[in-house]
């Protein structure tokens, strides 16, 4: 039993990021679940970055189909917010499903840092009006390859 926990419990956790008024730190766990594990024992270090939003120039929350190529395909399509800092540097950082309250806490952080945000989808407008986001962008359709 105890095996088993320790086969499945890497596979549980995945890399997230944080946001405040400051700073964007982004902590990300090895692929490799034995490292992974160690990570998470505190046993070897998982690789954390620290982006301060006075360094980013502009951000862009874009929504991408997953191209499903079976109908038994039920990953999601990706929500990602995009940063472009002022040094060069590019980040992805994952939306998930997030509602608007959250993305509005975003946002604002953003705007008090006069980060411009892109939104040529007005995926902002959409949460806002409780729009399902994979019903707007697929029409009801299955994506063709």
């Amino acid at each position: 039993m105890i095996l088993g926990i320790f086969i499945t419990l890497p596979t549980c956790f995945n890399s997230y990021w944080r946001i405040n008024k400051e700073e964007v730190k982004i902590t990300s766990y090895n692929n490799n679940d034995a490292i992974k594990l160690m990570q998470l024992l505190g046993l070897h270090k998982k690789d954390e970055q620290v982006i301060k939003l006075a360094n980013i120039e502009n951000a862009e929350i874009i929504y991408k189909k997953n191209i499903r190529i079976s109908p038994v395909d039920f990953n999601p399509d990706y929500l990602n917010l995009y940063l472009d800092t002022k040094d060069g540097q590019k980040y992805t950082l994952s939306l998930g499903n997030i509602d608007y309250q959250k993305l509005a806490t975003i946002i604002q952080f953003l705007k008090d840092s006069q980060i411009e945000l892109i939104d040529k989808q007005g995926i902002v407008q959409l949460l806002r009006e409780n729009k399902n986001l994979f019903t707007h962008f697929h029409n009801k359709k299955w994506t063709a390859v």
